[in-house]
């Protein structure tokens, strides 16, 4: 088990980035306090996930709003009328609408608890834009932006050094993430198989910074370090619709090869004044070996049973080969991730007038096995989604979805987060592009 000492001790262990420090630096009171660097720390105040501290971040499952209601489940599901961009196959499904544009917006609050230690977060971010189109009479295609993954922890702590004696606070800081750009196209053929694929662009920074506050030692250091992380991606996806009686079955599966991403890092070390603790004499670290940062090889797998357009039912299985990119550490490694969901939704009836029939609800559970094991312990997320879509003239769907997730072991040295999230899902439909007709 990870308590609150071993944490700290694993989040400030970094030999390959000392010895980098060691062979850089030229002040010899940088050198002699990093060198002793060793964290033992008592007590401490959390804001934001510590999970968010450990590889690229908070890794954002794929899907918009529609696949947001039921659990995050996308692999076999076609809407001709929502995006899904966890299987690009699906884009062969949009009617002869001119396009779909869909936007979201998140507020998350929840907890992190350690112990008999609670603390609080709350975020707003506007997660994703997309839009989709009708490209052929048996293809599609859609464009967009979304958020990849978030970096956000604030820790202050005591730490002591070895040799040194006296208690220290260590003011941890941690922001950013990355972003996704992607086009994908698909295409149906014999109205049973549709095969699509994604291209895109990974791009993002991570700043992780640290402040070693001292009145014994008699001065203060700032550690900046900002690692700059980009790559060219793709996946590929498939859909099979099988039908049975007056319902459909559809079969899917999603593969991404992985990728390495490109790094370039920057380490700003600084003595801190200590009235202000602004940076002042300072040196600046570029020529830094890199970390090795990749994304893993991964598959999924989903069914979906669409009940004679009354209820349908999906579930997905998604595999993320995350123990073959080699990333490790004093106290964690990586692992395979497995996620499991589930989903249960009333389907619209979009060509009928009356506006109860085009009202769209549904529900979702998953459960995530993450891609984190800190001293042989695999950090577990679990949760539950639900929402509602009500359309608006025929031209739009206004989602509201609301997700509860807890991750981490109640073992009581373990953090353990707990978060609500409220969404809003805005898509528009056939807005783009049409005439306007004066009378």
């Amino acid at each position: 088990m990870v308590g609150c000492r071993d944490f700290f001790r694993i989040l400030t262990s970094a030999d390959s980035l000392l010895t980098q420090i060691k062979l850089s630096m030229q002040k010899s009171i940088f050198l002699a306090l990093l060198l002793l660097f060793s964290v033992r720390l008592a007590g401490q105040n959390v804001n934001g996930s510590a999970y968010s501290y450990f590889g690229i971040g908070d890794i954002y499952h794929k899907g918009f709003g529609q696949q947001m209601i039921t659990g995050g489940t996308g692999i076999a599901s076609r809407n001709p009328f929502s995006l899904n961009n966890i299987n690009p196959a699906s884009y062969s499904s949009f009617r002869r609408i001119n396009t779909i544009t869909e936007w979201g917006l998140n507020v998350s609050t929840g907890t992190s608890k350690e112990g008999d230690q609670t603390s609080y977060q709350s975020e707003m971010q506007f997660p994703y834009l997309a839009m989709g189109f009708k490209t052929g009479k048996n293809s599609g295609a859609s464009f967009g932006l979304r958020k990849f993954s978030n970096v956000n922890y604030s820790i202050l702590g005591e730490s002591s050094f070895s040799g040194i004696n006296g208690d220290y606070i260590i003011d941890y800081q941690g922001s950013g993430g990355l972003n996704e750009v992607y086009f994908g196209f698909a295409r149906e053929f014999w109205n049973t198989i549709s095969i699509g694929a994604h291209g895109s662009y990974i791009f993002g920074s991570l700043q992780n910074d640290q402040k070693i506050i001292s009145s014994q030692l008699g001065y203060n250091i700032g550690i900046d370090d900002q690692l700059f992380l980009s790559s060219l991606n793709y996946d590929l996806g498939i859909q099979i619709k099988i039908p049975v009686n007056r319902s459909e079955v559809v079969l899917g599966a999603v593969y991404n090869p992985g990728t390495s991403l490109n790094e370039d890092r920057e380490l700003i070390v600084s003595n801190l004044d200590p009235s202000t603790l602004l940076p002042y004499d300072t040196v600046t670290i570029e020529d830094i070996d890199e970390i090795g940062y990749s994304l893993p090889q991964s598959f999924g797998v989903g069914i979906s049973w669409n009940l004679r357009d009354l209820f349908k039912v999906s579930g997905d299985y998604d595999l993320q080969m995350w123990s073959d990119t080699d990333i490790s550490g004093q106290g964690y490694q990586l692992t395979n991730s497995h996620r499991w969901a589930f989903g249960m939704e009333r389907l619209p009836k979009y060509n009928e007038e009356s506006w109860f029939s085009r009202v769209n609800y549904g529900f979702g559970v998953f459960r995530q096995d993450s891609y984190l094991i800190l001293d042989e312990e695999q950090i577990v997320s679990r949760g539950f989604t639900g929402g509602f879509g009500f359309p608006v003239r025929n031209k739009a769907m206004i989602r509201f979805i609301y997700e509860y997730t807890n991750r981490g072991q109640d073992l009581g040295d373990f953090y353990k987060d707990n978060y609500s999230k409220f969404s809003l899902s805005v898509s528009l439909l056939d807005v783009w592009f049409t005439k306007v007709r004066y009378r």
